[in-house]
């Protein structure tokens, strides 16, 4: 096998990963773009995401940032009964944890920089060119590189999209996500268990869940609030739907800092790649927050191209083989994501039908749906 050198666009989760996935399959890499350390909130991390870390050899090193969630409590935003605990460790133990979306960055940035065969350029990607002989980009700086193949993980609206398939969705999207980060010291203890904690409301589900931040050296609580209300003020938006619950009512402090965004539905590319370039993370995929797989999903990608380009003799037509194959396997997970947000805004009668459903189903019912995610 002859080693290749591939240009990756983002400098994220998604760009960092992949880097770390061609360098373990024995190709050179270089990235574009700047990472951000400072990134606010948390992300959970499922089994299939501790096994992608596991295939990138990261787990040992992300390991002590990694705070263990013990289960996933199901309740009834309106009463707060308790309607399923889906238990981690047992019957067996299951690799769950929470990390700082910044503390994931900075790790796998470090890994990246102490690899012998990943190096960094700060430039800003201006334009692709890719035909079936030659793969090229051009930087802000006015530079030319060519390379063997481009991996965009630029997102959603970066330039690499844009050039595979179409930028982001333009439908228009009703649905939000409400995102808030806060010192466990700031709420009640209840709030502060090593758990995941979903509340089911009429029409709206709301998430928390502990994580540790580096940066601050505390501990703090990420909470999502996904929502088809919308107002120009998010906080009015927490206190309409949260005020009247004793249990969430904390959470409408005036000086709680909700920040609101767009959540379009779960989507894919019908197609991954373009010549030679090749999609990774959110530019190929977009995944809600309903199964917290963002970022496990993301990470997959990246482990699974590692063992696609691993002895490859071809490495456009093994990118290209790989983009079918993870295409084909991520469309049952990209149509229960968007299920299951169908089913945590059900209203009315059909909301106490859902959680007289998750009540009766327990944890049996619950793993069943989320087995295959997390495989």
């Amino acid at each position: 096998m002859t080693s290749a050198e591939i240009g990756i666009i983002g400098c994220a989760v998604a760009g960092l990963s992949a880097a770390l996935g061609v360098a373990k399959a024995g190709h050179r890499a270089v990235i574009f773009g700047h990472p951000h350390h400072d990134l606010a909130g948390a992300l959970q991390l499922a089994p299939n995401g501790f096994a992608a870390l596991e295939t990138l050899d990261c787990l040992t090193e992300m390991t002590p940032h990694l705070t263990r969630l013990n289960a996933i409590e199901i309740r009834s935003a309106r009463t707060n009964a308790c309607l399923s605990i889906i238990d981690h460790d047992a019957p067996q133990r299951r690799d769950y944890a929470a990390i700082g979306r910044g503390a994931l960055v900075t790790q796998l940035y470090k890994l990246a920089q102490a690899h012998d065969l990943i190096r960094f350029c700060d430039d800003s990607v201006a334009s692709i060119t890719a035909t079936e002989q030659e793969t090229s980009l051009i930087t802000t700086a006015d530079e030319t590189h060519h390379f063997d193949l481009i991996i965009g993980a630029d997102g959603q609206n970066g330039i690499a999209r844009a050039f595979v398939g179409s930028a982001n969705n333009t439908q228009l999207i009703t649905r939000q996500a409400l995102r808030a980060c806060l010192p466990a010291t700031d709420l009640p203890q209840n709030f502060s268990a090593n758990r995941t904690q979903l509340w089911l409301g009429d029409g709206y589900h709301l998430v928390s869940y502990p994580y540790h931040d580096p940066h601050a050296d505390r501990h703090m609580i990420n909470l999502v609030l996904c929502t088809d209300k919308s107002l120009k003020e998010p906080s009015k938006i927490a206190a309409s739907l949260l005020s009247t619950k004793p249990v969430l009512a904390p959470l409408c402090d005036a000086d709680i800092a909700w920040h609101a965004a767009a959540l379009p539905p779960a989507n894919q590319l019908s197609s991954w790649r373009r010549h030679g370039v090749v999609l990774i993370g959110d530019a190929a995929h977009f995944m809600p927050p309903h199964l917290a797989q963002g970022a496990g999903q993301t990470l997959e990608d990246a482990a699974q191209l590692a063992l696609a380009l691993k002895d490859a003799e071809d490495i456009r037509e093994a990118a290209r083989k790989w983009a079918i194959a993870r295409q084909q396997s991520l469309r049952p997970i990209i149509e229960k994501a968007e299920a299951t947000g169908t089913i945590m805004r059900l209203k009315g009668p059909l909301a106490l039908i859902r959680n007289a459903a998750v009540e009766f189903g327990g944890q049996r019912l619950v793993e069943k749906w989320l087995s295959r995610v997390w495989q």
